[in-house]
């Protein structure tokens, strides 16, 4: 995979991003990464009381976005009769980066098939770290920190180290798993 086509470009992200990124302390990252960051207006108004949130609008420079045009509105209204598992602020958030000609980065499963079908990059969160690597934001032994922490019980995230996107990282970035599983199992 190409990482580099992420780098400095604008996207739009989701909850699941900043809130990786906050849970590895390092959402400087993203602002390194991206030329822009775009958040869509419904998800700061959904979580508006959230502690994490309220930390991440203090560390982040973003833009709120929302949909601008007919066009991708249409696009919205589509995605609801097409993709009914998809939520509304996820629909918001593909419509406003394809309008756009944005980034959409998300961990989301389904948003990334979306984004597939039409043509979207989708960057996720060990993607826009091997970006930061790539253009040296971070170093080998700080790349294979997050990625430890990423796929750690202390991390929210969801990955481990048996999924297949955590080994062809790991493989992608000469990063020994085996130590660490080793490690887990004493």
């Amino acid at each position: 995979m190409n990482l580099k086509r992420f780098y400095n470009r604008p996207a739009v992200v989701d909850a699941s991003v900043l809130f990786d990124f906050y849970e590895l302390n390092s959402l400087h990252i993203l602002n390194l990464v991206f030329s822009e960051l775009y958040i869509p207006l419904e998800l700061m108004a959904e979580i508006t009381g959230d502690k994490q949130l309220n930390e991440i609008k203090r560390q982040v420079d973003y833009i709120e976005v929302f949909i601008e045009t007919a066009k991708a509105y249409e696009l919205f209204v589509k995605l609801g009769q097409t993709w009914k598992q998809l939520s509304v602020y996820d629909r918001h958030r593909i419509c406003t980066a394809y309008e756009k000609g944005f980034l959409c980065a998300s961990n989301d499963k389904l948003v990334a098939r979306v984004c597939g079908e039409l043509k979207m990059d989708n960057p996720r969160t060990l993607g826009i770290l091997g970006c930061a690597f790539l253009f040296k934001i971070i170093d080998q032994p700080e790349l294979e920190k997050l990625f430890f922490l990423l796929v750690s019980e202390a991390c929210s995230c969801h990955l481990t180290l048996n999924d297949t996107a955590s080994r062809e990282f790991a493989e992608m970035f000469n990063i020994n798993i085996a130590i660490e599983q080793k490690n887990k199992n004493l």
